[in-house]
């Protein structure tokens, strides 16, 4: 039996080529869009699967309330003393606690010198916690020492070649020799560590103690725990008001708190600052399996319609088959075999079109997928159940629908031509059409919000802005104002300034800032800059003036007189001041020692230097020299101006001063632009990859319009010649079989907009400043299916309008 099914279905397939064609392509397309999708979750959702107990593996974060005038602030690290603290106060709990501190640090041997931005300083414990695959040394005793390094297989082998590294030293910052204790594999893709080597942190405590005591300073510390087998999280965080109120004092627990997140959940679901690596998006995952169920649905949908369709087609031959014996549950066994078949057909077709496009997927969505990872063991019985799922879903209504025909009717030829089905028909037309507007709308919304985001008016002048990070953690030192000075030399460079970030490069340093007179304080964001950085940015001043060279106490380590501040128009505005009056006003801030007051000398215009994902942003600016010792953080950004047209000449001119001034190191520059365009880079892969599954989803749906329309004018053929004879033109008759196609696709659009606002209005949601949604976005995603509907059944219409009526008639 099994042979005569297969024999039928072969036949069907060759005699009908264009249906089977269809139907075999379609799903494919769906399927390799699926198995795309499927492989970039799988790789989404399996971060930190190296680390054996990394369901006991917390990173313990600190979280600051908002304040007036201020935003959450939710770094990903915590304070120093944090960790040592909470294995000491629940032993019972934690089995062990350590620090990851730092990044950007010099490395030097006699042959290279070099900075490397995943060097970091941690306690000996991390490796209790983490079990990284250790080629040289053992994770009992690499650390324990001060002045120890563990370095990874690429770092040991870029420093010592293939020479033994375990004994060797390596000079640190021009301040530590380290001995290399051990080396260990290079970390996997899949983990939010960034870890080049870890250097003993006992090594900075023995240097500067003081620096780890503190439990308000800096929280630059990646905390995490092990929990001890069967110690639960939740029992920890019902501690966290206790710790911070025995450590800190009363109000700690009312200004801040500390949150807890397994490491597994870290990449998907963080919302963290000061990540080492960008993170990637649940919410992102989740819209994209539900793209991926969305296309294979449409799929599916071209099958059920086409099979449905041509019904009549089959008919007689299921009313044979029931005249001669054959059963209900035979014919929807044969039936859904035949769509396992073709499924298993385009199945194949699909790993062929996901082998082609994995490259070009993988290089959009920015991460390493590995065509292999389909063939894995546990994917196994996901691509069976895929392959099942589809089969089912795609076959079973057209098998129990055919399944259905009275033998009696069916040979008296009594059965409708399919019009039973006519209304699923149109109902899956219009939910296929539903989908692919929806898609349209969300590509749409997602472009316009980027150009209007990219176009936005930052309030400053980014253009022809060379960025040039110094060269160590303690900025450019007593080499500033030489090194500044031998770039003037260049005429292709205009002017050139410092700063202890970036615009565009987050940096969450807030202090509260009161005005005299005043009860009550506000946080504001402060940058630290040199005299040149308004010129430099080209900020406008609404009021007031810049830090003047003339002035020596407008400096912040003024000890002669009260420092200056440049404020925006944010700050003043949370003063309820405005820009005229708030200039000459005095302030108080906390300099690190106790309260301290300032002179308000100047007020920008609006600045933004974050995404517009966020508001405006209370903003002050305190000068600090680069010549003057340190405070809070050292100015480690040079900015330069270059003067348009001669960037090649500047950019050598730049690289010349950096290699006489650091000859061993490579410079680390890049133009301020590069940094804009990174906020939206997200927001650009999500556009592009809508737009693709868009085409993807009206292309599916077309191939199911196109056979609809070409059953649908082969079963009116002789209508067609009749229409013809009486005088109908090709026009006529190409309108009469695209109406009622035009009516299902404006139906989409009643059931596809509002589904589309409501979630874009959603999406919107997330920007401080966004474009509003008009009607013009969703009658022109409503157009542009509409024509391609016109095109796809208007060709087969002509087509068919235009044969012969003679041809059509013959055998009348």
């Amino acid at each position: 039996m099994f042979s005569t099914y297969l024999k039928t279905v072969t036949r069907r397939f060759v005699s009908s080529k264009l249906y089977s064609a269809i139907n075999i392509l379609g799903l494919a397309i769906g399927l390799a869009c699926c198995l795309l999708i499927l492989l970039y979750v799988q790789h989404e959702t399996s971060y930190e699967s190296s680390f054996a107990n990394a369901d006991r593996i917390y990173r313990i974060s600190r979280e600051f309330y908002p304040r007036e005038g201020a935003r959450l602030r939710t770094p990903a690290s915590n304070n120093a003393p944090v960790a040592s603290a909470l294995v000491a106060d629940y032993p019972q709990l934690i089995e062990h606690a350590a620090r990851i501190y730092g990044g950007d640090i010099k490395l030097t041997t006699d042959e290279i010198t070099s900075v490397e931005n995943a060097v970091r300083f941690a306690d000996a414990a991390i490796l209790q916690i983490f079990n990284f695959q250790w080629l040289v040394g053992n994770a009992e005793t690499a650390l324990q020492q001060p002045n120890s390094i563990v370095l990874t297989e690429s770092l040991a082998r870029k420093y010592f070649g293939t020479a033994e590294a375990v004994g060797r030293s390596l000079r640190a910052m021009d301040f530590y020799d380290l001995k290399v204790t051990g080396v260990i594999r290079d970390l996997p893709e899949k983990t939010h560590l960034s870890i080049s080597g870890l250097a003993s942190l006992s090594s900075m405590i023995a240097a500067r103690p003081s620096n780890f005591e503190q439990w308000n300073s800096s929280t630059d510390f990646h905390t995490y725990v092990l929990l001890r087998t069967g110690a639960s999280i939740d029992a920890l965080m019902q501690e966290v008001d206790a710790f911070l109120t025995r450590h800190i004092g009363e109000d700690a627990s009312k200004i801040s708190t500390m949150r807890a997140m397994n490491i597994r959940n870290i990449h998907l679901q963080t919302n963290r600052d000061e990540e080492w690596k960008v993170p990637g998006s649940q919410a992102s995952v989740n819209i994209f399996i539900a793209i991926a169920l969305a296309v294979l649905l449409i799929a599916c949908i071209n099958f059920m319609a086409i099979a449905t369709a041509r019904s009549f087609n089959r008919a007689k031959e299921v009313g044979m088959r029931k005249t001669v014996g054959a059963s209900r549950v035979q014919l929807v066994l044969q039936f859904l075999g035949e769509s396992t078949l073709v499924t298993f057909v385009a199945f194949v077709g699909a790993l062929v079109l996901v082998e082609l496009l994995l490259p070009t997927f993988a290089t959009l969505m920015s991460v390493q997928l590995q065509f292999g990872s389909l063939l894995q063991a546990q994917m196994l019985p996901v691509l069976a159940l895929l392959l099942v799922g589809v089969s089912v879903l795609a076959g079973a209504y057209p098998a129990f629908y055919l399944a259905a025909f009275e033998p009696a009717k069916v040979l008296k030829g009594e059965l409708s031509r399919g019009a039973k089905g006519l209304w699923l028909r149109n109902a899956l037309v219009v939910l296929q059409f539903a989908i692919a507007i929806t898609l349209l709308i969300a590509t749409a919304v997602i472009y316009i919000q980027r150009h209007y985001a990219t176009r936005f008016e930052v309030g400053f002048n980014k253009d022809q802005i060379v960025n040039v990070r110094a060269p160590s953690a303690t900025g450019f030192g007593n080499n500033w104002l030489a090194f500044k000075e031998q770039l003037l030399k260049s005429p292709a460079i205009e002017s050139v300034t410092a700063s202890h970030y970036l615009p565009f490069g987050f940096d969450d340093n807030q202090i509260p800032l009161q005005l005299v007179g005043a009860s009550s304080e506000t946080n504001v964001q402060y940058m630290l800059v040199d005299h040149d950085f308004f010129s430099t940015y080209e900020i406008p001043l609404l009021a007031g003036r810049a830090f003047s060279r003339d002035i020596e106490s407008d400096s912040i380590l003024s000890t002669a007189a009260r420092p200056a501040i440049v404020m925006n128009r944010s700050a003043a505005r949370a003063f309820d001041l405005e820009p005229g009056a708030a200039v000459g006003s005095e302030v108080l801030f906390n300099n690190g020692l106790g309260k301290a007051t300032a002179d308000v000398v100047g007020v920008t215009t609006e600045i933004y230097f974050e995404s517009v994902r966020l508001g405006e942003r209370p903003m002050i600016f305190f000068l600090h020299p680069a010549e003057l010792p340190p405070v809070v953080r050292a100015l480690r950004d040079a900015s330069i101006r270059i003067k348009a047209g001669m960037t090649e000449q500047a950019l050598a001119h730049i690289d010349n001063t950096w290699r006489a001034f650091n000859p061993s190191l490579p410079i680390n520059r890049h133009f301020l632009t590069t940094d804009f365009t990174a906020m939206y880079q997200a927001d650009k892969q999500q556009g592009e990859l809508l737009a693709a599954f868009a085409i993807v989803a009206l292309t599916i749906t077309c191939f199911g319009l196109f056979g609809l329309a070409s059953f649908n004018a082969e079963r009116r053929t002789k209508e067609i010649g009749v229409r013809k004879v009486l005088g109908g033109s090709v026009w006529s008759i190409v309108l009469l079989l695209t109406k009622d196609f035009s009516k299902l696709v404006l139906l989409s659009n009643v059931i596809a907009w509002p589904i589309a606002y409501y979630a874009m209005s959603r999406w919107l949601e997330n920007f401080a400043y966004r474009i509003d949604l008009t009607p013009l976005i969703f009658i022109g995603s409503g157009l542009i299916a509409l024509c391609i509907a016109w095109v796809t059944v208007g060709g087969t219409a002509a087509k068919a309008a235009s044969q012969k009526p003679v041809l059509t008639l013959r055998y009348e």
